[in-house]
């Protein structure tokens, strides 16, 4: 079996290592370079937001998930004013 594994060019599940994927080593060295770019003062901030967005579970304040939510709220908001209003307005044509 291991000759026919070597002629086909297949690699042994048990000598498989799992190859990292390159985008999320790019990633994270987008992001390890970014907080290198910070001030003292900046890294200091956002560490202490990541921290406390660990420990709650929540979202980190302005991070993309988080903005993702904000903008939804915001519409969910906006949809259910127009709602109470378009059915004030069918209220007051009735009465």
């Amino acid at each position: 079996m291991q000759s026919v594994k070597k002629a086909l060019h297949i690699r042994s599940k048990s000598k498989a290592e799992p190859q990292p994927s390159t985008s999320e080593a790019d990633a994270r060295a987008s992001i390890d370079s970014e907080v290198a770019a910070m001030n003292p003062a900046e890294r200091d901030a956002y560490i202490k937001d990541l921290e406390e967005a660990e420990k709650t579970g929540a979202p980190k304040k302005g991070s993309f998930l988080d903005k993702l939510i904000e903008r939804g709220n915001k519409k969910t908001e906006e949809q259910l004013a127009r709602e109470a209003r378009e059915r004030e307005a069918k209220e007051g044509v009735i009465h």
